[in-house]
């Protein structure tokens, strides 16, 4: 390529640079923005999958530690643990020397019934009977017995009748459970702790919602597909034996009609 003789080589590569450099904090700006209309929103799944982003130097600058830390404040005002304990997580790892504060919520622990999970045996079978058709998953007590003893007791108290799936992405997972709200931001009066799996979340793998670490309640989701970013950070409960071309046909507002285990 030649240039005229006024302009270098040098300042045309000085000049991509800049505008190169321009892009950048234009997207990044971009991010910063999308990051805090989302901590406004309260949603509890979108302020969970922040994680990363809230810890990275490169969106999240030091001046941004009060603008945070008055969010967290907020929430746990306004009685929103799994908001509070997300934002106490990352405001820790990100501002360690500004803030030491671990939040831990209210709610117990649930204790197994282990007589019980002893009478389901090794692989119980749970199957959701929905408007498009049947779902059988196979349990893993073995795995996640904090997790099963609890979907278990709910599922024979019939809570999971009649309960919609409210979350629906499309090559990712299809998420319930939430018999409190409906919303997505609903759960029972207790957590469970965060059981990880060896196993990974490959299609068909059914894990448990969380807000972070040992934050579980009642709504799970089901996979569409391989999600490796998800393994070692959620419970792995279960696997789809039968019903796959039914999670495929689930849309939001679908219904469990009837719930079991056997």
């Amino acid at each position: 390529m030649t240039y005229p003789a006024c302009i270098s080589k040098k300042d045309t590569n000085l000049s991509r640079r800049i505008i190169n450099r321009t892009q950048v904090n234009s997207l990044r700006e971009r991010v910063r923005e999308i990051v805090f209309d989302q901590l406004n929103t309260g949603n509890r799944s979108a302020i969970s999958g922040l994680s990363t982003i809230l810890t990275d130097e490169m969106i999240i600058e030091d001046e941004d530690f009060d603008r945070l830390s008055n969010l967290y404040s907020d929430f746990r005002e306004s009685g929103e643990p799994e908001n509070a304990m997300a934002l106490s997580t990352a405001l820790q790892e990100r501002y360690p020397d500004r803030f030491d504060e671990e939040y831990a919520p209210e709610k117990t622990f649930r204790t197994p019934n282990w007589q019980r999970l002893y009478d389901l045996g090794v692989y119980p079978i749970w199957t959701l009977e929905t408007e498009k058709g049947r779902v059988e998953i196979q349990l893993d007590p073995l795995s996640a017995p904090f997790t099963v003893s609890s979907i278990d007791s709910l599922t024979r108290a019939g809570v999971y009748d009649d309960v919609v799936f409210h979350r629906v992405v499309k090559n990712f997972v299809v998420q319930g459970g939430d018999f409190e709200r409906r919303d997505g931001l609903g759960g029972p009066d207790y957590t469970l702790p965060t059981e990880p799996s060896f196993e990974s979340f490959e299609r068909g793998a059914v894990g448990i919602a969380s807000s972070g670490t040992d934050t579980e309640g009642a709504q799970y989701f089901i996979m569409h597909q391989w999600a490796p970013h998800l393994d070692g950070n959620y419970t792995r409960f279960g696997r789809v034996i039968r019903g796959m071309d039914v999670v495929d046909r689930m849309q939001v507002g679908d219904r469990v009609l009837k719930a079991e285990i056997y």
